[in-house]
């Protein structure tokens, strides 16, 4: 995959997963206690889902992409 074509996907991967997370806070505080649950052990698994079917495959097969995203996300706390 071109280099810049895998550092998109990358970071449409780490937002989704991000916003994913945001819903947790928001769902503790307006849903029931078992539908917070259920959404937490849905968004658990589909976070993963994308560390194992996307970021992973990616950071593989893309020479200093793992690199460039952990230098990244160590300086700034964000991929940019």
């Amino acid at each position: 995959m071109d280099h810049k074509v895998a550092e998109h996907v990358c970071r449409v991967a780490f937002r989704c997963s991000r916003e994913l997370a945001e819903l947790l806070p928001f769902a503790a505080a307006f849903c029931e206690s078992r539908d917070h649950q259920a959404l937490l052990k849905a968004v658990a698994t589909v976070t993963d889902s994308i560390r194992t079917e996307i970021m992973d495959p990616l950071l593989d097969s893309n020479a200093g992409l793992r690199e460039q995203v952990d230098a990244s996300v160590e300086t700034y706390g964000v991929f940019i």
